[in-house]
């Protein structure tokens, strides 16, 4: 069914996805957050050429919202993504790149984020690509732009 399709193509290519940012945190030290974003884009990116796999993505995400079947290949998938965005972050605080009182949970939300706003962009919009969002990133991550506590 077609459902059963989405529900396929989805997993492979979130799969897929998980897998580079499990890959960043065997890195000692783990990557900068611009980089594992850039990563992820460019895996995005691959996975969307023609008729990729990640061209799914928005009609899988849309699927979830009313097939239980779907959201929970969905949820199984960006899940452990977003919980890889948490540990990146914690990693980052604990190597003191990031300030010791960053709520790395949140912080991992805000990020996992990133991704699908990246590919909605990229696969209608245009004009953008993984080193466009890394240059993006590495600006907006300066300590001048961060909202005082």
């Amino acid at each position: 069914s077609k459902d059963e399709l989405i529900q396929a193509i989805a997993a492979s290519m979130l799969g897929q996805v998980g897998a580079v940012i499990e890959a960043a945190l065997a890195e000692d030290p783990v990557p900068g957050l611009d980089e594992i974003a850039a990563r992820l884009a460019a895996t995005a990116q691959g996975l969307s050429a023609d008729a990729g796999p990640a061209r799914i993505g928005p009609a899988a995400w849309s699927a979830a919202l009313h097939d239980p079947a779907v959201a929970a290949v969905v949820r199984g998938v960006l899940g452990p993504l977003r919980d890889g965005w948490a540990r990146a972050a914690q990693r980052m605080i604990d190597d003191g790149r990031l300030p010791a009182d960053t709520d790395a949970d949140a912080a991992g939300s805000a990020l996992f984020a990133l991704l699908p706003g990246f590919l909605l962009q990229y696969l209608i919009l245009g004009g953008t690509d993984a080193a466009t969002l890394q240059r993006g990133l590495r600006a907006l991550l300066r300590p001048e732009v961060v909202s005082p506590s």
